[in-house]
């Protein structure tokens, strides 16, 4: 009777029971009898008793842990138990590409089954384009968090090329001020103070100025907010070498109060990515417009990665103010409008040529 119990049990502990690769997840306070139902409807059959003798034989004590695990073809009872008591739980990843919009960040959240959760309102240029790793279930707004984190220390880099005795713009200055005064808030002296010393980052003020002030590069002062100029830039260029030229182009324009006339912000605006601009569109008020509208469109356009926003940071000091595409993916730059309506002559016979 023992040698054949002995048999019999060598015959449970090798026994193949699962016919492929199999994932799944195994919930927090699962009992095992669940665990066995769960599995038998991803047609790995079991039978409890079976199960039991395999978790009493074992060297150790059987406590499986949460998660989402990987059930190999070919699996035993004792290659399952010990996948749930000892194996990694799988970890999944999430991508958010360079020059991606809020649009395509929230669809691609959305759509992603592994991770949990509604999503918060979604604001343009705060991520960080980047590859995240996670494990099932993981939320999606800590993913945000983690987005934004992780931008948020490039832009505080970005901080650092600001001017240290920079003096605000008088408008600006009247604007902080009126603001302070519609909240009622009674230090309006010290406030006062505090806009014309601007070392102290941890300062309200300088929590909003980190995104609008204007910074330094070798080119000189600029008055753009960091992430909203380099996702401009993002759009127009996925080029390194050319992505700092063309932040001198938009850089040199803004010094000399010149429209930006960027396609990527206008096609932004009417949503028509890769579709023709009309005439319509670059005479409307669009506030995306730059073509009409002087300045800064109101809110970034994509989500700039690391090589957009350090063009700005090493950006070429240049006598630039416009450019095209030489076709070859590249881009052609010019000083004056005649030289640019040269150079738009050559892409549109590159065109032809394709």
């Amino acid at each position: 009777m023992i040698f054949i119990s002995y048999l019999y049990l060598e015959k449970v502990k090798i026994q193949k029971i699962v016919f492929q690769d199999t994932y799944y997840l195994l919930k927090k306070n699962t009992n095992q009898e669940k665990i066995l139902k769960q599995l038998k409807l991803k047609k790995i059959n079991i039978e409890y008793f079976k199960w039991r003798i395999i978790s009493l034989i074992r060297d150790d004590y059987f406590v499986p842990k949460a998660g989402e695990y990987l059930i190999k073809k070919n699996s035993t009872i004792q290659d399952i138990q010990d996948i749930f008591q000892n194996e990694k739980t799988i970890v999944r990843n999430f991508k958010l590409i360079e020059g991606a919009t809020s649009d395509n960040l929230k669809k691609s959240l959305l759509e992603n089954p592994y991770l949990s959760g509604k999503i918060k309102s979604l604001k343009e240029g705060i991520y960080k384009p980047d590859t995240y790793y996670f494990k099932y279930g993981y939320s999606r707004n800590k993913l945000l968090e983690r987005m934004k984190l992780a931008q948020d220390k490039i832009l505080d880099d970005v901080w650092k090329h600001k001017p240290n005795n920079f003096i605000l713009y008088p408008s600006f200055l009247v604007w902080m001020i009126s603001v302070k005064l519609i909240f009622c808030i009674p230090s309006v002296k010290i406030w006062f103070l505090d806009i014309f010393l601007l070392n102290a980052k941890e300062d309200n003020i300088l929590n909003f100025a980190a995104e609008s002030f204007p910074f330094k590069s070798d080119a000189g002062l600029v008055s753009a907010k960091p992430n909203f100029l380099a996702s401009i830039i993002q759009s127009e260029t996925s080029n390194l070498n050319d992505s700092r030229l063309v932040a001198s182009v938009f850089i040199n324009r803004l010094e000399k109060n010149m429209k930006l006339q960027s396609d990527v912000t206008l096609a932004y605006g009417f949503n028509i990515n890769g579709q023709k601009i009309t005439k319509n569109m670059l005479q409307s008020n669009n506030p995306f417009n730059t073509y009409y509208h002087k300045g800064l469109p109101p809110t970034p356009i994509s989500y700039p990665g690391e090589n957009a926003l350090n063009s700005l940071k090493f950006v070429k000091k240049t006598d630039f103010f416009y450019f095209v595409s030489n076709g070859r993916g590249g881009h052609r730059f010019s000083k004056t409008y005649s030289l640019h309506k040269k150079n738009i002559k050559l892409w549109k016979k590159s065109i032809i040529k394709d």
